[in-house]
């Protein structure tokens, strides 16, 4: 029986080393990044980046799939269900926030959140059909008053730029449900009708619409940032314009399926922050005009809480 005990003792030892050794020889193979969005988008984009570097750093090959549909739903539920190993990681975004109010399990809480690594505060841009209205408090007084009268675009009403603009609607106490909303392809489709005319106001990122600002065909009268924009400077804040103190816009973050290893999550954490860091990451996101920012650990955690909350009152707003 003593022998019986100690060979089950033994054993048990010889599995947990070789627990242990497997996780300190991590990664021995191939690493999987899912996206939740089409290729092409800047969603896809930041993926590649931090697969080329990831592929640098890591010494393997870092393969990005694209799992499209249902916003975003099947790309976040892909990460969810992989098994949490440290070879299937994937980006997530806003919408992270709200499937869990339209009766689906996948959530913050099915991912170990790793790191957020960008967020571009939503602009508030109007068109040549409200060229009338100087201000941003001008465009919310009327928006108050007349909220039918007004056709907003920017990809679908609960992706990040509709949420944006709901959760601005929310604080200025405007009835968002009776404004008009276009679901376009996303930011560029919208800005294009912006500056034709077809829609009033596009709550999209600022670089998105540089080109079209530049040239004077739409105005952008604030940002839904903390600050300035760098290559804005003179496009106050929401705050300063109307001093509703709303930061919104598109954010995206990178996590791993909920029971991952802590010691693989460290270092999953290392080698993704080794990258954002990196010259040539930082480039990549310059050249698309991605805003950089980083925010991990319980702050991380405390964000993804925050946002579940903020969704809630943003989907109830536009029922």
């Amino acid at each position: 029986m003593l022998g019986r005990k100690f060979g089950l003792t033994l054993a048990g030892m010889c599995l947990a080393t070789s627990f242990t050794a497997a996780h300190a020889q991590w990664p021995e193979r191939p690493i999987t990044i899912y996206v939740p969005y089409s290729a092409g988008g800047g969603t896809d984009a930041t993926a590649r980046f931090f697969a080329a570097g990831l592929k640098k750093e890591l010494g393997v090959p870092v393969n990005v799939v694209n799992r499209t549909g249902a916003n975003g739903l099947t790309g976040h539920a892909a990460t969810a269900n992989a098994k949490p190993d440290g070879y299937s990681i994937g980006l997530i975004a806003q919408a992270i926030g709200l499937y869990i109010h339209q009766g689906q399990k996948v959530s913050y809480r099915s991912l170990t959140p790793l790191a957020l690594f960008n967020f571009d505060p939503a602009g508030f841009q109007v068109g040549p059909s409200k060229a009338h209205l100087k201000t941003a408090n001008d465009v919310l007084a009327d928006m108050k008053k007349n909220p039918e009268t007004w056709t907003l675009g920017g990809g679908g009403r609960m992706g990040s730029w509709g949420m944006a603009w709901t959760k601005l609607s929310i604080a200025a106490g405007i009835e968002a449900k009776k404004t008009v909303w276009i679901a376009t392809g996303g930011a560029a489709p919208s800005l294009t009708e912006l500056a034709g005319g077809g829609i009033d106001m596009a709550p999209t990122s600022l670089p998105e619409a540089k080109g079209l600002i530049d040239a004077g065909k739409i105005r952008a009268l604030a940002v839904m940032g903390e600050k300035r924009h760098p290559l804005f400077p003179d496009v106050p804040t929401m705050k300063e314009a109307t001093g509703h103190n709303v930061v919104a816009g598109a954010w995206r973050a990178v996590a791993a399926p909920a029971g991952i290893p802590a010691d693989i999550r460290e270092k999953l954490v290392k080698a993704l922050r080794t990258v954002w860091e990196t010259k040539t990451f930082e480039d990549g996101m310059k050249k698309f005009g991605y805003g950089m920012e980083w925010m991990q650990g319980e702050k991380l955690q405390q964000f993804l809480v925050d946002n579940e909350k903020s969704v809630l009152a943003i989907l109830n707003a536009s029922k």
